[in-house]
């Protein structure tokens, strides 16, 4: 149940990274870029290919959470066996945090009272410092993941169990309690 949990909080956060974090960070790379404000052609394909490895890398970054879910996918439950308790709880908890400010933001302008507007003024800080949460304690739970070897390996590393064998026949062989 906690590995379903947590997997659903990688699908979370990489929806609440699409939504929330990419236009952000498009526009402000925009801005930042300033293509169309560059003195000469040459200055305007230099900002040009900057702002496309800004894209590249940042495209990366932002599918971190869908690399995760891929590899545990791939490697099963024993995957999430080594993922620290404290990190995969964080990255819940975020989770939680922003589903809760999503759903309160799509409910609560319904409601017809006078403190809504109080409540409403939070939310977006409530939901980038969820997203903030979920995506520390991802990035903490699969760096410190520790590894656990499939159970067929177990066995194999294992050291093997010191035993007495004891000799019984011819006699001349025989071994002597001593």
């Amino acid at each position: 149940m906690l590995r379903l949990t947590y997997l659903l909080s990688l699908s979370v956060l990489q929806i609440a990274l699409v939504v929330d974090v990419v236009p952000v960070l498009a526009e402000a790379l925009r801005l930042r870029s300033a293509v169309l404000q560059a003195p000469d052609a040459e200055t305007a394909l230099l900002r040009f290919a900057i702002a496309g490895v800004g894209m590249l890398g940042g495209s990366f970054a932002l599918t971190a959470p869908l690399f995760a879910l891929l590899r545990h996918h791939q490697r099963g439950a024993l995957r999430f066996l080594g993922l620290p308790a404290w990190a995969v709880a964080v990255t819940i908890a975020g989770a939680a945090a922003f589903l809760l400010a999503i759903a309160l933001a799509a409910w609560l302008p319904e409601v017809d009272l006078p403190w809504v507007d109080a409540l409403l003024d939070p939310e977006p800080p409530i939901a980038l410092a969820a997203i903030a949460l979920m995506a520390g304690g991802a990035l903490a739970a699969e760096l410190l993941r520790r590894s656990v070897a499939p159970p067929r390996r177990l066995r194999e590393l294992m050291p093997a169990r010191p035993g007495r064998v004891e000799v019984v026949h011819p006699d001349d062989l025989r071994t002597h309690a001593g």
